[in-house]
């Protein structure tokens, strides 16, 4: 069946992310009626992840929008109108200003919504996942997974963050560097896991999306640290992060992130049937 209401969002992949909540708003408006989802040719590969959303009738591409350039995720903001043609509504979601520049200091995820008139009530989760399990590589002294993954910049930081925190971490644990994944996979992993190590990437915003509940945040650029300039747009006010202090060196970092894998670790695991 086709849905009779678009929306679309340009990109970049976690800013696509952080829209899923309005996409499932609009379509809970809709009675539960699904709604159709068009992205930029860059980001294909998200759609088999948007089309496991059960919001979601049809992800697809609209091949001739082009990207000018990413001032606030990708612009322009508009697709092309001919993609409007077979449609009775159409929501355009991408960001027509940088939030806390040209427009209200929001967190994306409120952002997205502010901007078609919504405000979001509890959103998460809002990413569902296929059922998986993480098989350890026959050690049996593998107590748990932990899934990272770390956006570009800042990378002899986060590299010297990461080497010095597994081997401080002990060999109970089996890392699962989830950037490595087909997106489903990696949101399934994320979910699964004792928690989620990273940086605010696409990601950070999938363990928010998909309810980890134990996740550490190794920020070194500044802007998007919980205490910088953009520190609220790029959080999530409908969860919390351990981080960093700001300016901490990676080995610091580290050992504070070891310290609260060790608490979550002792914590007792929920069990969660995953469909």
């Amino acid at each position: 069946m086709t849905s009779k209401v678009l929306c679309t969002f340009p990109g970049r992949f976690g800013d696509i992310l952080w829209a899923l909540p309005t996409v499932r708003v609009i379509s809970q408006c809709l009675a539960g009626e699904k709604v159709d989802f068009g992205i930029m040719p860059a980001y294909r590969s998200l759609l088999p992840f948007l089309n496991f959303q059960s919001y979601i009738g049809k992800a697809f591409v609209i091949e001739n929008w082009e990207c000018t350039g990413s001032p606030y995720g990708d612009q322009p903001w508009q697709p092309p109108r001919d993609v409007e043609k077979d449609y009775e509504r159409s929501f355009h979601l991408g960001y027509k200003g940088h939030p806390g520049i040209h427009c209200p200091a929001m967190p994306l995820i409120d952002f997205t919504a502010h901007q078609q008139g919504f405000v979001l009530r509890d959103p998460i989760p809002f990413i569902e996942v296929p059922k998986s399990t993480y098989l350890t590589p026959g050690n049996p002294e593998i107590t748990c997974h932990v899934a990272y993954a770390f956006s570009t910049g800042a990378t002899e930081e986060k590299l010297r963050f990461m080497d010095i925190m597994i081997h401080m971490a002990g060999s109970h644990i089996a890392w699962v560097d989830v950037s490595k994944e087909e997106w489903l996979v990696s949101a399934a992993l994320i979910k699964t896991a004792m928690c989620f190590v990273g940086s605010r990437s696409s990601n950070n915003v999938i363990a928010h999306g998909v309810g980890q509940k134990n996740i550490f945040i190794y920020e070194p650029e500044a802007s998007r640290h919980a205490s910088g300039q953009f520190g609220s747009v790029f959080g999530c006010p409908y969860d919390k992060e351990e981080t960093q202090t700001l300016g901490m060196s990676p080995e610091q970092a580290a050992e504070l992130a070891c310290r609260t894998l060790a608490m979550w670790h002792e914590q007792p695991k929920e069990q969660e049937t995953i469909q």
